[in-house]
């Protein structure tokens, strides 16, 4: 696994984030329309996003490559609960 740099922002265009890791089952607003108002903005149109998704998603994945999504990393439950874990 990379090392990552963490640095703190100084302006509003520093917080501008290098990559979005986007999952595509949230409440209120899913990933789908997240990135349609990231791809939307000039600010942030050109940040690659990353969509996680569980089985059975997959075939949703096609909209988000149509929307500019630049890849996507299938999770499962156990990822989800490792990741959590890991965040405490």
């Amino acid at each position: 696994m990379a090392d990552f740099l963490v640095r703190p922002a100084t302006s509003g265009q520093a917080a501008l984030p290098d990559l979005i890791l986007l999952d595509l089952a949230m409440p209120v607003m899913d990933g789908f329309e997240i990135c349609r108002c990231l791809k939307a903005n000039p600010a942030t149109k050109d940040v690659p996003v990353i969509f996680l998704t569980g089985q059975g998603e997959i075939e949703k994945v096609v909209q988000g490559f149509e929307l500019g999504v630049a890849g996507l990393a299938p999770i499962s439950n156990s990822t989800s609960s490792n990741a959590a874990s890991r965040a405490k």
